[in-house]
């Protein structure tokens, strides 16, 4: 069942988003871009709702839902306790993909936090998770592989630890995200710990690092050698644009909640925490210069951050990045164009939504259609087209 979002239905996009060809532009596609919304959506925000997946099960605390590239049968939800669950067809299956709750410290903002797949998942059965081990205060990204006999269970002997970080206060700013950017090399979001320097290099949290999952050797890398941004306080969550692959990153701030969008392929960006929050200075002396604003302060309260849509089921809602919040259920909408933010508002008649109070992540599926998930609930929802 679709369940209307009250008030959202062809909404005229603030900035004029999608009424200018521009010089030179696509007929079919507003202000040139051959991957946004069709001319004939005439610039109007699309109705929209949300749809039950899976009705007869309630997750147990989800953090993350995904698919890996090219299943369009499977949808995977991580349950910050330590399991895994698949999804099959619209249906869970009732034993888990994976249980590692056994060996996953769970307890406050700790947990299995995101999964992964091999772009090969298909062929390889490769896939790496990160979470909080047990009796630790680290973060770590693990390998594990597909089991040999059965697609909807994988074996629960890791293969390798890839990747460690610095510890933490044990209970806090973990973020713990997992994506594989459009290099085919691994993304990973830590958080500060409440704890050390995020700007310093030599301090390993409160960064976003680029992993080779490849790489030589048996145990972790050498993560120093593959920071991509540092300055960052909790990265929640961070996605891909699977048409651009421009990075966009949701940072849980202190003050400020934070978007940050970087073109693809560029890097090497310091977001200014602990010494800055937002575009103000926390610390005396910081310098702002010498540091990357967000691109926007985050109409919530917590951020969590979500994707930019490219799906085929609703073709006027492509090329938005649709994010929510933590902290009330809002659902927030934003566009770019050529690198300026031209709409970012709340979605009407979220404000918040009914039925989803506290999602604690967004997610992608295999088509690039949309997923939100209620972490106290333990609804899986897919953004659907609405009336």
């Amino acid at each position: 069942m679709a369940v209307a979002w009250a008030g959202c239905g062809d909404e005229p996009a603030t900035g004029g988003a999608g009424n200018d060809d521009g010089p030179g532009g696509d007929p079919h596609h507003p202000g040139g871009d051959p991957h946004g919304p069709p001319a004939s959506c005439a610039g109007r925000f699309p109705a929209l709702a949300l749809e039950r997946v899976a009705p007869a099960t309630r997750f147990a605390l989800p953090t993350f839902v995904g698919a890996a590239a090219g299943d369009a049968r499977r949808l995977y939800v991580v349950e910050q306790a330590g399991t895994i669950r698949v999804i099959v067809d619209g249906v869970a299956r009732p034993t888990p993909f994976l249980d590692l709750t056994a060996i996953t410290r769970a307890d406050q903002e700790n947990g299995l936090f995101a999964i992964a797949f091999d772009p090969d998942y298909a062929r390889t059965g490769r896939f790496w998770i990160s979470r909080t081990p047990a009796l630790a205060t680290v973060v770590v990204v693990e390998e594990y592989r597909r089991s040999a006999g059965d697609p909807e269970r994988a074996d629960p002997t890791p293969v390798r630890v890839l990747a460690r970080s610095a510890p933490g206060d044990g209970g806090s700013h973990n973020a713990g995200m997992l994506a594989f950017g459009p290099d085919r090399r691994l993304y990973w979001s830590v958080g500060d710990g409440r704890g050390g320097d995020a700007q310093d290099p030599a301090f390993l949290r409160g960064k976003l690092f680029r992993l080779d999952v490849d790489a030589p050797g048996a145990g972790p890398v050498d993560l120093a050698a593959t920071i991509w941004d540092r300055g960052l306080r909790n990265p929640w969550r961070f996605s891909f644009d699977r048409a651009t692959g421009d990075l966009w990153i949701a940072d849980v701030g202190a003050g400020t909640e934070e978007l940050e969008h970087e073109p693809a392929g560029t890097g090497g960006r310091d977001y200014g925490w602990p010494s800055i929050d937002g575009t103000t200075c926390a610390v005396g002396g910081c310098d702002l210069a010498r540091t990357t604003p967000p691109l926007v302060r985050a109409g919530a309260a917590v951020v969590v951050g979500g994707y930019v849509y490219r799906g085929p089921a609703i073709p006027c809602l492509r090329g938005w990045y649709l994010y929510t919040d933590y902290g009330g259920g809002v659902f927030s909408r934003l566009r770019l164009a050529a690198g300026t933010v031209i709409d970012h508002a709340e979605i009407a008649g979220l404000a918040p939504h009914p039925l989803v109070d506290q999602p604690a992540t967004m997610g992608e599926d295999a088509a690039g259609e949309l997923y939100v998930a209620d972490h106290d609930g333990g609804e899986l929802y897919r953004i659907v087209a609405g009336r």
